[in-house]
């Protein structure tokens, strides 16, 4: 089955070849841009339905003058723990090589808190349930004055910024198909192999591997002048010639 391809001319088959490496390649950069895009929007999105949620725990707090030290606690932790959320999330995605990030005062926290938080391998979903906690908490003691309907939409909105960084994590655990990298990488490497065996047989005049013998060619040129000056090779040969029948006759030298 295979006669047929090598009886093809090369032009049929390197424009096979490159047609082939083409696809592949613009395959794997729409793949790359829509990853980048995805990731992008999902970010974003997760700020945005983090800062509603949180935002809206600060519209739904008591205005009664005698919770005001209550409320001005539970805003001042809700913002420490909002942005170390956020911090974690960020981690979770990211692959820096200085992954410390800027939260707001961290050194507040009690050490029993932050050694735990730090033994988890996912910490956003420990700060979630602290959030949640203390939100429960906060409606317990009358911190948050608002109907329960209302308030599930913080809960919904903090629960859809899990989801959205859990999409977010897709990108960077799953890895773009290992198959289809190998065969880019590979067609790549006898792609721009060929181009460099190009670029090396392109001047056959030097001292490479793969250049002309210039000095076998001199020598073998300098033989042949030589044998100009041999004392016979300037005499004509003379042949015995005796009947018009051995001027026909042919016969082997070695």
């Amino acid at each position: 089955m295979l006669i047929p391809l090598f009886r093809q001319s090369p032009e049929d088959i390197w424009s096979g070849y490159t047609f082939v490496l083409g696809f592949l390649i613009v395959f794997r950069n729409n793949q790359a841009y829509n990853r980048f895009w995805e990731g992008t929007s999902l970010t974003k999105q997760m700020k945005g339905q983090w800062f509603v949620s949180f935002s809206g725990l600060f519209a739904f707090c008591s205005r009664d003058k005698a919770k005001k030290a209550d409320v001005a606690r539970f805003q001042t932790v809700l913002v420490r723990l909002a942005s170390l959320l956020h911090c974690s999330a960020l981690q979770q995605i990211c692959d820096l090589e200085d992954n410390s990030l800027e939260i707001i005062n961290s050194d507040e926290m009690d050490l029993i808190s932050m050694n735990f938080l730090r033994s988890f391998a996912n910490p956003q979903e420990v700060v979630t349930n602290w959030i949640q906690r203390m939100i429960v908490e906060a409606v317990d003691s009358g911190t948050i004055d608002i109907s329960a309907p209302v308030l599930s939409r913080t809960f919904q909105e903090l629960g859809n910024g899990l989801i959205s960084l859990n999409n977010a994590r897709k990108i960077k655990d799953v890895q773009f198909p290992f198959p289809y990298a190998q065969m880019i990488s590979c067609m790549l490497f006898v792609h721009w192999s060929l181009f460099y065996i190009a670029l090396e047989i392109d001047q056959p005049f030097g001292e490479d591997a793969n250049d002309l013998p210039i000095h076998e060619m001199q020598q073998e040129w300098n033989n042949s002048l030589l044998t100009l000056l041999l004392p016979y090779s300037q005499v004509i040969p003379s042949f015995s010639i005796t009947s018009e029948e051995s001027g026909r006759r042919i016969s082997k030298i070695s």
